[in-house]
């Protein structure tokens, strides 16, 4: 028999002593490990129930602290979601502009930033080498509609600015 209505017997047989008793969906978690159902026949369920008699409390599932970071999880998971799904047309052309999509336009902008500045070191005017850099050099490029397309630097370019400008606004209501 226990001593106490502080006491019951976990799920091997051994007496322990409750310290805290959190709600559950189907019965009460003890002390953040055994879980305790609310089925008649459970075991442990008439030490559960008189200890709250005798005025144990029963906390929340959650914390305040517990929820928030729960939904702030959540809500980050959304906004993932809505930018992994997210496109921009440019130039009748559909272009994903998920992070992954964007790293890639990165990289060809970042190739033709520096073809650009070349340019410009060896004496081509701004014009003719933003011409070369970004209007003439093109590239293959999968679209969102996943057929191949040759596509000029600066529609990658403009897609992955309008990627940022959405971002921005998922992430920041901008």
């Amino acid at each position: 028999m226990l001593h106490s209505l502080k006491q019951m017997q976990d799920y091997k047989g051994q007496t322990m002593e409750i310290k805290t008793i959190k709600l559950q969906e189907n019965g009460w978690k003890i002390n953040g490990v055994t879980f305790i159902s609310n089925i008649e026949k459970a075991k442990g369920r008439k030490e559960v129930l008189a200890w709250i008699k005798k005025g144990g409390i029963v906390e929340a599932q959650y914390s305040t602290k517990e929820l928030t970071e729960q939904t702030k999880q959540k809500n980050k998971e959304n906004k993932d979601l809505l930018i992994s799904q997210s496109t921009a047309e440019v130039h009748t052309i559909l272009y994903d502009i998920d992070e992954k999509s964007m790293d890639r336009m990165n990289r060809i902008v970042s190739l033709a930033n520096a073809e650009y500045n070349y340019r410009v070191s060896v004496g081509e005017t701004l014009a003719s080498a933003y011409e070369a850099s970004y209007k003439t050099q093109t590239v293959d490029w999968t679209g969102a509609d996943d057929k191949p397309h040759k596509v000029m630097v600066e529609s990658i370019v403009q897609a992955l600015r309008a990627g940022m400008i959405n971002m921005g606004e998922i992430w920041h209501g901008n």
